[in-house]
C-alpha cells in the first residue's frame, strides 16, 4: 500500500510539474510576442501579417506544439530584426536580401496553414555577398503572388524564385507562381508595395529598359495557371 501511495504521489508531483512547465513556457512565450508585437508595428510591417502570424504562433502554443511555436516565434524575432537593421541601410548584400525572404516564405507558409511550397533557385557563379542592392526589393512581387494569385487557387500553390544573370551589370529575378493568373502590369500600380519597389526600380535603371515585366501564363488549353515578374536589377 506504501508502494502504491508513494507511486502515485510521484506521478502526481510529476504530471503536476509538467503542467507547471507548459503554463511557464505559454506565459513566457505570450511576453515574447507582446514585444515582439510593438517592435513590428514600429518597423511598419504590415498589421495582418503581424498579428496573423502572431495568432498562429499562439494556436500552436494552445495546441502544445511548444517546440514548433519557439522555431516560428524565433523566425519572426529574426525577421523583424533584420527589417528594422535592413531600414537604416540604403543597399544590402544579396545574400542577405534572400535571407529575409526565405524566413518570410515559411512564416508566410505558416500564416496560411502551408497553403504554398517553394524553391529559390540560384545561379552558381553569382556572388551573393558581392552584389548589393535596396532591401526588400523583391518581398512585395512574392507577397503579392501569394496572396492575389495563389491565396484565390483551388489547392496547394507553389512559387519558383530564379536569380540568374547574363550581364554583370544586371541581375534577372523570376517569380512565378502557379495561382490564378493576375491582370498583368496594370496590377503592380495597384498595389502600394509593389508600386514603391517599381519606383525604387526605375531611379535605379541604367538604361530605358523596363526594369519589371509582368507575363500571365496560360496552360494548353489556353487557361489561366499563373503568374511570373521578370525583374531587371542593376548590380
Amino acid at each position: 500500500l506504501i508502494l502504491i501511495l508513494l507511486i502515485i504521489g510521484g506521478y502526481s508531483r510529476y504530471h503536476f510539474g509538467q503542467k507547471e512547465k507548459f503554463r511557464r513556457q505559454q506565459a513566457f512565450l505570450q511576453e515574447q510576442l507582446s514585444e515582439l508585437e510593438q517592435k513590428a508595428l514600429r518597423s511598419q510591417m504590415k498589421p495582418d501579417f503581424i498579428f496573423e502570424c502572431m495568432h498562429a504562433i499562439q494556436a500552436l502554443m494552445t495546441s502544445g506544439d511548444i517546440d514548433r511555436a519557439i522555431n516560428y516565434l524565433t523566425k519572426f524575432a529574426k525577421l523583424l530584426r533584420q527589417v528594422l537593421e535592413h531600414s537604416l541601410e540604403t543597399s544590402i548584400e544579396l545574400s542577405r536580401e534572400l535571407e529575409t525572404l526565405k524566413i518570410y516564405l515559411e512564416l508566410e507558409q505558416l500564416r496560411t496553414n502551408h497553403k504554398f511550397d517553394f524553391n529559390i533557385d540560384i545561379q552558381e557563379e553569382l556572388e551573393l555577398d558581392f552584389i548589393f542592392f535596396p532591401p526588400l526589393l523583391i518581398q512585395p512581387f512574392v507577397e503579392k503572388a501569394i496572396w492575389e494569385n495563389i491565396h484565390h487557387k483551388d489547392g496547394s500553390g507553389k512559387i519558383d524564385i530564379e536569380l540568374k544573370s547574363d550581364d554583370p551589370a544586371y541581375i534577372l529575378c523570376h517569380i512565378t507562381d502557379n495561382g490564378i493568373g493576375s491582370s498583368g502590369a496594370n496590377s503592380l500600380s495597384e498595389d502600394m508595395g509593389t508600386a514603391i519597389s517599381q519606383n525604387r526600380m526605375e531611379i535605379m535603371q541604367k538604361d530605358d529598359q523596363s526594369a519589371i515585366n509582368v507575363v500571365d501564363l496560360f496552360d494548353h488549353q489556353k487557361m489561366p495557371c499563373g503568374t511570373r515578374v521578370e525583374i531587371k536589377i542593376p548590380a
